[in-house]
């Protein structure tokens, strides 16, 4: 896997290949010493009640999401059944 990092043209190609190489130095340490890769640690377990509040959470911010979408497009919302019409 390649990375494209930009540098200044002041750096040297041995000072990027140096950071390079303790970069590499560090994680195979941290390997060694049988740490999570950086950035995916294990997940904590979730009870049944913070799951579906995450999932209620979302739900709510997909349909506002769609509500939205769906008013810019002309429908309109009938507040007393709590539904939306399409236009026409």
């Amino acid at each position: 896997m390649f990375i494209l990092v930009t540098y200044p043209l002041s750096v040297t190609v041995s000072a990027i290949a140096q950071i390079i190489c303790r970069s590499l130095i560090k994680w195979r340490e941290e390997k060694r010493r049988g740490k999570p890769a950086r950035g995916h640690g294990v997940p904590r377990p979730r009870t049944l009640e913070d799951s579906r509040a995450s999932i209620l959470r979302k739900l709510d911010a997909l349909a506002r999401h769609t509500e939205r979408e769906q008013l810019a497009q002309g429908w309109s919302r009938d507040e007393t059944n709590d539904r939306m019409i399409p236009p026409g």
